[in-house]
């Protein structure tokens, strides 16, 4: 039997571009700035695994340590990606089966930490191969990706991503080390913008762009449909706690009547704005307790993304009355 091993796919690259974040820092300040002065590279996985084993004694700092490293000095392959090629081994049993994953999956790590370049999958193994070697338990996830507004409606399909969960003292925690490294320009260079919003995940924030091919590695109950139905949350989102009131893609300005939104946890003096498809021009609203509207008008059609502080928090789809 032959195995094809996943590459990360087209629309990967789309969900690149709308990457704005800039570097977030948390409390896991102190593990991050002994982290940025390793080396950018090591000619083994173990070479960085010791460092970490030194450095860090806790589950929790381990896995930060390794997820901050990966995600700050590999970055995205573009080459690899534009070359859409698949690596295939073939196998007689389970058991070489196995024997042939486990050496591809260690010279995937060793490729990718001797390049500082990968693709989602050698970004995933690369965390998993490291963790492995500091004592965590972690797993490769392959499924679903939302990357794109477009996809508002569509339920999970073909593979397309791989990421990451991670037992932290003995809980599972989702990680995507890809999305975390930086963003893809408009030129379609990649440039490292650190994101740590997909370090630890709260599993439902996850599911709003992961949709797992199997559903153990949700972490939550949400549906395959209610992932599809969902609005398109973009990486703004993750890195605060708006909470909207309209959790449906679809919105449809009925009878001529304003869309009214309300958004927990505005801060005051937050600039909120919206586009829409049809004009590609940003537009202010004005917010009074926590709440504003947008009327309808000949733009109000396609794609409504909601901005905050000139940054895109949300995208619906248009519906016509």
């Amino acid at each position: 039997m032959k195995i094809n091993l996943l590459p990360c796919v087209r629309n990967v690259l789309m969900f690149l571009i709308l990457l704005s974040s800039t570097v977030v820092f948390s409390q896991y300040e102190s593990v991050d700035a002994k982290v940025r002065v390793y080396p950018a590279t090591f000619s083994e996985p173990a070479q960085l695994a010791d460092r970490i084993n030194k450095d860090f004694d806790t589950d929790l700092h381990k896995a930060r340590a390794v997820f901050t490293w990966v995600a700050t000095n590999v970055g995205y392959d573009m080459k690899e990606y534009y070359s859409n090629s698949r690596i295939a081994y073939s196998y007689t049993s389970e058991a070489d089966r196995l024997k042939k994953e486990e050496q591809f999956r260690n010279s995937l790590a060793r490729k990718t930490i001797r390049t500082g370049k990968a693709v989602c999958e050698g970004y995933s193994t690369l965390f998993a191969k490291v963790c492995d070697l500091v004592g965590l338990e972690a797993v490769i996830i392959t499924g679903t990706s939302r990357n794109h507004q477009s996809q508002i409606g569509k339920l999970p399909t073909a593979s397309d991503h791989a990421w990451n969960a991670v037992k932290i003292n003995g809980k599972w925690y989702l990680m995507d080390l890809a999305w975390g490294a930086g963003v893809v320009t408009n030129q379609k260079k990649f440039v490292n913008r650190f994101n740590d919003a997909y370090f630890a995940t709260d599993p439902d924030k996850f599911a709003l762009n992961h949709f797992p091919d199997d559903k153990r590695w949700l972490l939550t109950n949400k549906t395959a449909k209610e992932f599809a139905d969902a609005p398109f949350f973009h990486p703004a989102y993750l890195n605060s706690d708006l909470v909207f009131n309209i959790q449906t893609g679809f919105v449809m300005f009925r009878n001529n009547q304003p869309l009214v939104f309300h958004v927990k946890n505005l801060q005051p003096g937050d600039r909120v704005s919206y586009i829409t498809s049809k004009d590609n021009v940003l537009d202010p609203v004005q917010v009074s307790e926590n709440k504003f509207a947008i009327r309808p008008s000949w733009k109000t059609s396609g794609y409504l993304t909601i901005f905050v502080n000139e940054k895109p928090v949300v995208s619906y789809r248009i519906l016509k009355g």
